[in-house]
């Protein structure tokens, strides 16, 4: 049986999805709690946006979504990401 992690997961790759959109990306992001300067890392917008791959976003979107469940959010950010719409969200071939 898949964790709630895993189950989020799965859902962020539904329908060939990589990541929130910048703005909604950034809004998730600002939700983690108890972040360190460089942990977790920021999110990949503004200018870096245009300069990375999807799967290398996919890849620090996942890496905010392990910082969640290590600070016990993994209910709030869940229900933010279950909250979102398609247009709100970044897809392969985008």
């Amino acid at each position: 049986m898949p964790t709630a992690l895993e189950s989020l997961k799965e859902y962020c790759k539904t329908n060939k999805r990589v990541c929130p959109v910048p703005l909604r990306w950034n809004d998730l992001f600002n939700l983690l709690k108890n972040k360190k300067p460089k942990e977790p890392s920021p999110p990949l917008i503004l200018a870096v946006w245009w300069e990375v791959g999807a799967i290398f976003k996919q890849m620090r979107f996942f890496e905010h979504l392990d910082w969640a469940e290590k600070q016990n959010q993994l209910e709030e950010i869940s229900s933010f990401i279950y909250g979102l719409s398609e247009k709100e969200w970044f897809h392969f071939g985008d």
